[in-house]
């Protein structure tokens, strides 16, 4: 019988919606904080910045683990590690439902639950790669991200709609207990008649990884944009009570057009981009002009202008993400033998965007006026921008078929 080429394995759309399902959960779990911030000040009686290291505490434990986690994964697989993180995340959202008073206890519960996070942002990349071709990772990169960017805006836009805070926090654990069971009895790292190459030491793999720039580059393009865009996501609500004096629920459901816009643009941008001369240079242009869309919805009057521009600017800024991310996997001396190490430092400066810049240097800046906040976050889309523009293009464009990989000198495959 002859067997299928990389990526025509139909098992592939399997893993696509187990990965994409877990990454949906995650988000949504995360942001649910965002949609029900009055209720976590009065009850939990936390200051705003201790309310955004509970919101971003995940990023803090994707920074911190994001290249250990992926360098294991190279050398012992993807299976394995995924198992352990997922269910170690599902315990912590049942302690926030349940065991969650006051900040101590929330911040822990959220560092435990960002285990998940851990596990899709840095592995994600090299377990869609391993069962996609070059040219089908638009569609899957889109498909996985579009999944996170609506669970940020279901998340947010729909946890006030529960009866009671406690009531949507054990929505939350039960809807990442499925996707974590669909993992555990669904998922394959890799394509039955793929073999695995022999082992290396661990550090090696870190250290081809390390050694190429263009990770490096596309972590830094990374970390703007995803600053920029979680700041965006955890501000968008306040910022708008404040400047138009619209009611918290009103507000609130901005996440969902936010959700919905970056969703939609995660799947179909890439595509659209992927098929243009110069992508680096038209990705650049779209991130600087829906974030522009975005920063507009505060200065148009409130109502369904307000949704078009923030949807619209999500829409077109968010092509960002599905092909930045996976970039180091997608160039042939890095691939899949070395996506995990690779991955982990994307996630690494993904996360310390994603923390310690909504977290710190935002509020250290803008203080709490909220024009200022999002001038700030425009100055970062546009900073991403930039970095895009540092990229080979041959990262965008991807070759048929990479060169074969010598594995006398090399680890491979993931098990």
């Amino acid at each position: 019988m002859k067997q299928m080429t990389h990526g025509e394995n139909p098992y592939r759309w399997v893993i696509l919606a187990i990965m994409s399902f877990l990454f949906f959960a995650a988000n949504y779990a995360e942001f649910q904080l965002a949609g029900v911030v009055g209720y976590i000040f009065g009850s939990f009686h936390v200051s705003p910045v201790e309310f955004g290291m509970c919101l971003f505490a995940p990023f803090l434990l994707n920074f911190i683990f994001g290249i250990p986690v992926g360098v294991v994964a190279d050398r012992f697989g993807t299976r394995a590690v995924g198992s352990v993180l997922l269910i170690a995340a599902t315990a912590g959202l049942v302690g926030r439902a349940y065991a969650s008073t006051d900040f101590a206890s929330l911040f822990v519960w959220m560092l435990v639950f960002g285990l998940s996070g851990v596990f899709v942002n840095t592995l994600g990349p090299k377990i869609l790669r391993s069962w996609f071709k070059h040219e089908q990772m638009s569609i899957a990169m889109g498909t996985f991200i579009g999944c996170a960017g609506l669970g940020v805006g279901l998340g947010e836009g729909t946890a006030s709609l529960f009866s009671s805070v406690n009531l949507a926090f054990v929505f939350a654990w039960i809807l990442l207990a499925a996707a974590t069971l669909c993992f555990l009895f669904g998922f394959r790292a890799k394509p039955a008649d793929e073999a695995d190459s022999p082992p290396q030491p661990v550090l090696e793999f870190l250290g081809v990884a390390a050694r190429n720039r263009y990770v490096w580059l596309a972590g830094v393009a990374v970390l703007f944009f995803f600053a920029a865009w979680i700041g965006t996501a955890g501000n968008l609500p306040n910022a708008l009570a404040q400047i138009k004096g619209v009611t918290p629920a009103a507000a609130g459901l901005l996440g969902i057009p936010l959700g919905f816009g970056g969703a939609l643009g995660g799947f179909f941008m890439p595509v659209v981009l992927r098929k243009v001369h110069a992508t680096r240079v038209w990705l650049a242009i779209f991130v600087t002009i829906g974030a522009a869309l975005i920063v507009a919805s505060l200065a148009v009057r409130f109502g369904p202008m307000t949704w078009i521009c923030v949807a619209a600017g999500a829409f077109i800024a968010n092509g960002m993400l599905p092909l930045t991310i996976p970039f180091p996997v997608m160039l042939a001396e890095i691939g899949t033998t070395y996506g995990g190490s690779a991955g982990g430092i994307v996630s690494l400066l993904q996360m310390a965007g994603g923390f310690f810049i909504p977290t710190f240097a935002i509020a250290l800046i803008a203080g709490t006026d909220q024009s200022k906040t999002f001038a700030v976050l425009f100055v970062l889309f546009v900073i991403s921008a930039i970095f895009v523009l540092l990229l080979p293009a041959r990262g965008f464009h991807h070759a048929a078929s990479t060169p074969p990989i010598d594995t006398s000198s090399t680890v491979g495959a993931d098990r």
